[in-house]
């Protein structure tokens, strides 16, 4: 399986999920430096406590936003086809996600 038939297929199954539409894809070669730290670098022993650690981050921002917005309120504000639980988890991941840029612990 080459790279592009992977590519073919992820974009078969967004269209048939109705994620995307036909149209224009553009790619540019950009050349772009890496950043990476050997001192934010993970191991496999890092991992697993660190992503318990922002599930517990996340199960907390997500029981604080139910607590902020009734249910009712919440769904209003949000297109009928998007369930409540994954707009919630989103806005959670995006939040911890935010928070660790912010503090440089990513």
């Amino acid at each position: 399986m080459t790279p592009s038939s992977v590519v073919v297929q992820a974009l078969r199954l967004c269209r048939q999920a109705g994620l995307v539409g036909l149209g224009a894809l553009a790619l540019d070669g950009t050349k772009l430096r890496a950043n990476a730290s050997r001192h934010k670098a993970m191991s496999y022993d890092r991992m697993g406590p660190k992503a318990e650690q922002l599930e517990a981050e996340i199960a907390e921002l997500q029981a604080r936003m139910v607590a902020l917005l009734r249910t009712s309120v919440a769904r209003r504000a949000l297109p009928e086809k998007v369930p409540l639980a994954d707009a919630v988890a989103n806005v959670a991941h995006a939040a911890t996600l935010t928070r660790h840029r912010h503090t440089g612990d990513y």
